[in-house]
């Protein structure tokens, strides 16, 4: 099924130079089972990510490419690669939405790769071009102990983003947004959440008592308290919109007090009114939070989960 430079598609287009090259390459590779379906996967997922942004013509052109490697499995050694080759017929004219290409190719990137990492699902940009003034804050400090994945620090910051939480303070070893991982994973959030590093657990959450701010642990020891019962204080009007928001990653938010004292490094900073009105206090994946760590809180609370 191999074709000359210049030559045409199923339906009568010319390929160009750019798509003869895509299929030069994927010829080098089609004997190679692994090599093929890496090549396929990686071909599918850049046309799902530049959908909405290739035009009509050039994302048919990717099409095309597409459909004339499925085609050139036909008769391949491989039974998985030649089974593939039943999708080209599939795809048609290439007049369908995206929804149509992922029903068909999801099942073969789930079923023989490990599909995509949490940092190369496409978020939509528009989100973010989107100004809302006066958004409702939520003046809570989240303090991460001795965290083992960076991926799961990643995720605790775009949730931490969207819910528009104070800062976060990454306690012990978890991991930062300096970490690669973390950064991959939070998808840009970082530079919306004030974070803060600090090495010693104990004297952080010292720092917080000493400002009166109630501290709530997440764990699942017997004297947890139901999250949805705990006596969580209701916030001051003021604390829902004052918590100010970093221009870069890892710029601690200044105070508005005279002194200039950081509210991260003093929670204190800002009086009469702090900078947040609780903490909330996760550990370690597998071995939660030690002892020091819960006797210095106001308060442990647990998820309730059904099983």
């Amino acid at each position: 099924l191999g074709r000359g430079r210049g030559s045409t598609a199923a339906d009568g287009s010319i390929f160009t130079g750019e798509e003869e090259a895509l299929l030069d390459s994927y010829d080098r590779v089609r004997l190679n089972r692994t090599a093929t379906i890496t090549f396929l996967v990686r071909l599918f997922q850049e046309i799902e990510q530049q959908w909405d942004l290739d035009s009509l013509d050039v994302r048919r052109r990717r099409l095309y490419v597409l459909q004339e490697c499925l085609l050139r499995l036909s008769h391949h050694h491989d039974d998985d690669l030649r089974e593939l080759s039943w999708l080209a017929d599939k795809m048609g004219s290439f007049d369908f939405s995206l929804d149509h290409l992922l029903i068909l190719f999801l099942p073969v990137e789930r079923k023989h790769t490990k599909g995509l990492h949490e940092h190369q699902f496409l978020v939509s940009t528009r989100d973010s071009e989107r100004k809302e003034p006066g958004r409702r804050r939520l003046p809570v400090v989240g303090v991460l102990d001795n965290l083992r994945s960076a991926f799961n620090v990643g995720a605790i910051f775009r949730t931490a983003e969207c819910m528009g939480v104070t800062h976060l303070a990454l306690c012990g070893y978890t991991a930062t947004p300096e970490d690669a991982p973390t950064r991959r994973t939070s998808m840009g959030t970082e530079q919306h959440v004030v974070w803060t590093k600090h090495s010693s657990i104990t004297e952080y959450l010292q720092r917080l008592r000493d400002c009166g701010i109630p501290i709530f642990a997440l764990e699942t020891a017997s004297t947890a308290v139901d999250l949805y019962s705990a006596p969580f204080p209701t916030p001051a009007p003021a604390l829902l919109t004052h918590a100010a928001v970093p221009q870069g990653v890892g710029e601690p938010a200044r105070s508005r007090d005279p002194g200039g004292r950081d509210p991260l490094n003093d929670p204190c900073a800002g009086d009469p009114a702090p900078e947040v009105a609780c903490a909330l206090l996760v550990g370690n994946e597998r071995h939660g939070l030690d002892q020091r760590s819960l006797a210095l809180c106001s308060h442990i609370v647990r998820i309730p989960c059904c099983g």
